[in-house]
């Protein structure tokens, strides 16, 4: 599968991520990465979900919707609605700096989307798609 190396990368820039909140403290930040892990867009927000639609907005507006073998990685948490919006955007994965809420995880589950949280470093946890990294 295509997503496996972008997953890797993705894994990589959520520590970077992790960085960059840590010095700023006041916004969040979203980026997708293409699947040859090529970072495409990063964009930041006070609020992570409206980082999140500006990431998938350039996307739609670049034509490259449906993205599905494209990383979305999150700074903070994932909600529902974060997995909804990559849902409509058919997004491969969500790779996330901090954890899914349950919701997230039930949905994400449902519609087979590869969910990864508290990506640092080299560690991850993968809450839904797994198949899609043990392949």
């Amino acid at each position: 599968m295509k997503r496996i190396p972008a997953v890797l990368a993705a894994t990589s820039l959520a520590s970077v991520l992790v960085l960059a909140a840590c010095s700023s403290e006041t916004t969040d930040t979203a980026a997708l990465v293409e699947p040859n892990g090529n970072v495409l867009h990063v964009r930041e927000d006070v609020g992570r979900h409206n980082a999140v639609d500006k990431v998938i907005g350039r996307a739609f507006m670049d034509d490259l919707v449906p993205l599905t073998d494209y990383v979305l990685v999150v700074s903070g948490r994932v909600s529902y609605e974060i997995v909804a919006k990559a849902l409509s955007a058919c997004v491969g994965a969500i790779v996330a700096v901090s954890g899914p809420t349950t919701l997230a995880v039930d949905t994400a589950r449902r519609h087979d989307l590869l969910l990864v949280g508290f990506a640092r470093d080299d560690r991850m946890n993968i809450y839904s798609g797994g198949q899609w990294v043990n392949s």
